[in-house]
């Protein structure tokens, strides 16, 4: 499985490519329920990293999509100018669903 990031910043997509990660930089004017559901068609995308300000409009369909496919994971990520509200730890204890 790999990971895979979708984001609205330039900057953010260049991080995640430098550490490895592929990804594609969404613009609002496309289609990014057609672009989620292409991209969650593929069997080898487990976990699918998702600008905080995207994820946050579209959190419905994302959660229904997880709960169908059961395959691909998607995480919010904070963009550069916005900030982890907990530590790291908690924040990603939270999503993954892990209680304190």
């Amino acid at each position: 499985m790999i990971s895979y990031v979708l984001c609205d910043n330039q900057d953010t997509l260049t991080a995640f490519g430098l550490s490895g990660i592929q990804g594609q930089l969404i613009d609002r004017n496309q289609d990014f329920l057609k672009t989620i559901h292409t991209l969650i068609e593929k069997k080898d995308i487990g976990l699918m990293l998702i600008s905080q300000n995207i994820y946050d409009e579209f959190i419905e369909t994302l959660s229904y999509e997880m709960l169908q496919k059961k395959q691909t994971l998607f995480i919010p990520i904070p963009g550069p100018k916005e900030a982890f509200s907990t530590s790291f730890k908690d924040y990603m204890k939270g999503i993954a669903g892990v209680k304190k």
